[in-house]
């Protein structure tokens, strides 16, 4: 069974759902992929994979 980022850090989920709107809305982290049917979004830190790909890829 895989626990959640929420379970694993023992972060109430309404305090996760706040950072994360933090932080795309300063543009710290961006959609990756959508959404889809039971699938969650996928969010990256952009900057540090271009960082660590040695390219602007996203």
């Amino acid at each position: 069974m895989c626990l959640s980022t929420v379970d694993r850090f023992r972060i109430p989920e309404r305090t996760a759902r706040r950072l994360l709107a933090v932080l795309r809305d300063n543009g710290v982290i961006r959609d990756l992929a959508p959404a889809s049917g039971r699938r969650s979004r996928l969010l990256g830190f952009t900057d540090l994979l271009n960082i660590a790909e040695g390219r602007s890829t996203f």
